[in-house]
């Protein structure tokens, strides 16, 4: 089994299961401040209670650090149980006193004594292990969407405000300012400037830093940048392309002309 596939794989399911249980539980809310609070509040807990308590603490920390630098999760493994191996030698030894009959001795005897708890990672096994560490990302990542989530909320709050109070129609409407094609912009600068390998879900919460646009239309968008078969496609791409146009930036003009083309 490769590992890298299956930690993605049951990350995200972890993920959208946390997920779907808050929109099922904040339908039903009477008082959905108080049941988003109740949500951060148990995901906080979660993050600071289960994982912050040695053993878990310790192999989800060295899976972290490892997993960041880019490596295959069955190397990732390799090193955590080597490394926690390597610190249980150094630091579980039992020193026995002398009797009083060696006690002249100039200096003290030791006797080394292997503790059988100081194996915990053993009891793991390589899966055991992907599975915690995808359950702690999965919480990880929720705590981020219920961030966002609480952001939104503002926003929508801020635009009820809004339209209770009678203003001045603004000269330019940016009803052309679609999600679709601010989410196209995105891609394709990103696609100019070679960002490879980012979670979809960062892009996502970056554009919704730029726009404010909905986290969920964001992501969808993000699936699938560009519908082939959509007929307000090449529109879109003729409206992003001329952004970049006025901004001199002919190497994205010229992507952009790649797929109007084909």
């Amino acid at each position: 089994m490769n590992l890298d596939v299956y930690f993605n794989e049951i990350t995200e399911r972890n993920f959208n299961r946390l997920v779907n249980i808050y929109k099922k539980r904040m339908a039903k809310a009477h008082y959905k401040d108080y049941a988003h609070n109740e949500f951060t509040k148990y995901c906080g807990a979660i993050l600071e209670i289960r994982y912050n308590a040695s053993e878990r603490e310790i192999i989800v920390n060295t899976l972290e650090r490892e997993y960041k630098l880019g490596k295959e999760f069955a190397l990732v493994i390799k090193v955590l149980r080597k490394e926690i191996h390597k610190q249980i030698i150094n630091n579980t030894i039992d020193f026995i006193e002398i009797t009083q009959d060696n006690k002249n001795q100039e200096f003290e005897e030791t006797i080394p004594v292997k503790k059988p708890e100081a194996y915990f990672i053993d009891q793991y096994s390589d899966l055991e292990l992907v599975r915690m560490f995808s359950e702690y990302k999965a919480y990880e990542k929720f705590n981020e969407f219920l961030k966002s989530e609480k952001l939104n909320k503002g926003i929508e709050k801020r635009l009820r405000i809004t339209k209770l109070i009678p203003e001045k129609e603004t000269e330019e409407k940016n009803t052309d300012f679609t999600t679709a094609r601010q989410v196209l912009a995105v891609h394709y600068l990103f696609k100019f400037m070679q960002v490879k390998n980012v979670d979809k879900t960062e892009i996502a919460r970056f554009i919704q830093f730029l726009t404010g646009k909905n986290f969920d239309n964001i992501y969808k968008k993000l699936q699938n940048p560009l519908k082939i078969n959509d007929k307000s496609a090449k529109e879109d791409l003729r409206f992003v392309r001329e952004y970049f146009e006025r901004l001199g930036m002919i190497e994205v003009v010229k992507i952009i002309n790649n797929e109007l083309i084909s």
